[in-house]
């Protein structure tokens, strides 16, 4: 995926962290060949490729309910971006309602996206730092009970192009589609959507379901992530079983 003009743009402001709270990273060896890992890569690399035929960088990560694994998606996936290639990313945690993002990567989740859109603070003053310098956090913020009506607002719409404007790749975190209507508002401001499934646990109506309700609000649906695979896959899906464990010669036995 080739580098967007928007960031080099010398006529567009530059966003630079107004906290310098550092967030750690949320899987230290996402670098290495770690099962994890390397399904991120993959996850990116087709994001990649399919950002060749339609300009995407602003992502929407969301599920059905609670309890999928979208936040831990969103922040690996925003990880892995910044690994694996030389764009400016950075993760936001719009789930304003149960925000987690803050506890992944380390960090207070005071001084968020909250602020932005309720207080007016300027954005670049949320911006957080991580261990990666091309990859940034903005956090929630103070939790709101009811916040969907800030989503639908036009200070929201504003900052979503702001971030547009400055960064290559915008990775959005949010309450489930069920629930709550937010990432509906949301979607309508992002380029597009990825879904994150619990394999074996989401019933298949239940994923039908929050795809139409996205549809229908206009999100361009990229596809699902299916977590928990592990779960309902044969035994041999596993990272050892193809000997490649370290210590191990190419027959599996091991080494002395």
């Amino acid at each position: 995926m080739s580098k967007l003009e928007v960031w080099r743009s010398p006529e567009r402001p530059s966003l630079r962290p107004g906290l310098r709270s550092v967030g750690r990273l949320p899987m230290s060896e996402l670098d290495g060949d770690s099962p994890v890992a390397t399904e991120f890569h993959r996850l990116y690399s087709k994001l990649a490729r399919l950002d060749g035929q339609k300009k995407l960088s602003v992502l929407l990560v969301t599920s059905a309910k609670r309890g999928e694994g979208k936040t831990t998606t969103s922040a690996f996936l925003a990880q892995s971006a910044a690994i694996h290639s030389d764009k400016k990313v950075v993760v936001v945690d719009c789930d304003l309602r149960r925000p987690r993002l803050h506890e992944v990567f380390g960090v207070s989740q005071r001084g968020g996206l909250s602020d932005v859109l309720g207080t007016l603070v300027p954005l670049a003053s949320v911006i957080k730092s991580t261990e990666l310098p091309n990859l940034k956090l903005i956090t929630s913020g103070r939790v709101i009970g009811v916040p969907t009506a800030l989503f639908e607002s036009s200070t929201f719409k504003a900052t979503v192009a702001e971030l547009r404007a400055n960064f290559d790749l915008v990775i959005i975190d949010s309450a489930p589609v069920l629930p709550v209507a937010d990432a509906f508002f949301i979607s309508a401001n992002c380029d597009g959507v990825l879904l994150v499934v619990m394999a074996g646990k989401t019933p298949l109506e239940v994923v039908a379901r929050a795809g139409e309700l996205l549809s229908e609000g206009g999100a361009n649906l990229l596809g699902a992530v299916i977590n928990n695979v592990e779960e309902v896959l044969p035994y041999y899906y596993d990272y050892h079983y193809y000997g490649y464990k370290e210590g191990e010669d190419e027959k599996g036995a091991k080494k002395p």
